[in-house]
């Protein structure tokens, strides 16, 4: 058992953050067989969500950026 915080940059607009988690989430599970980088794909999905407006679709580029800036910051680069 392990949690993850939310990785949104800002409140916003939480409509269709939990339909981008389980998507990204489960298509890494698939993928990798792995909870834990299924559970960070997840949420990285649901909080660039969190920035768009309405239940649209979240862009794998989007969840691309915001995983590199993620890891630059733990980086400190």
């Amino acid at each position: 058992f392990f949690v993850v915080d939310s990785l949104a940059d800002r409140g916003g607009d939480a409509v269709g953050a939990g339909d981008a988690r389980l998507a990204y989430a489960t298509l890494a599970m698939g993928a990798t067989h792995n909870p834990v980088i299924a559970t960070v794909l997840g949420s990285i999905a649901a909080g660039v969500d969190c920035g768009i407006d309405g239940n649209t679709p979240v862009a794998t580029g989007s969840v691309l950026e915001r995983l590199d800036t993620l890891e630059r910051r733990a980086y400190l680069v």
